[in-house]
């Protein structure tokens, strides 16, 4: 099957619908240079202005703290905890929104007190709703 072109048209396009519109192209090249936001739960401690740690946080339900969401949550509280030699690190530092929050003393603190108080090392508390 041969194409017959005459000399119009060569070098025109003709097409009845446009591919891609300003709008979709630019908003897909914009896509490209604009960060992606982070999901929660965070490998880092949000600082102190952001809006997030105004915010209301939910009570975790009972029956909800054994599931595996919240218990991994709780280790990766821990883990960020002790990435950052805390003192007390909640949830919502995080960027998630859940009433827990974990303290403990860091080695630095632990040198303060008896061996009979370096036992009380690390805890975990969460706020369930009954």
């Amino acid at each position: 099957m041969a194409i017959k072109l005459t000399n119009t048209h060569v070098g025109t396009i003709y097409s009845q619908t446009r591919l891609l519109s300003y709008k979709t192209l630019f908003s897909w090249y914009s896509g490209l240079l604009k960060p992606k936001p982070i999901k929660p739960p965070h490998k880092h401690i949000i600082q102190i202005g952001d809006p997030r740690l105004r915010a209301v946080s939910q009570p975790v339900p009972y029956d909800d703290i054994y599931t595996e969401k919240i218990q991994s949550l709780v280790k990766h509280l821990a883990g960020i905890f002790k990435k950052y030699n805390c003192i007390g690190l909640s949830a919502p530092q995080v960027g998630v929104q859940l009433r827990i929050f974990i303290m403990g003393l860091n080695e630095k603190s632990l040198q303060e007190y008896s061996p009979k108080e370096r036992k009380l090392k690390e805890i975990t508390l969460i706020k369930p709703m009954f």
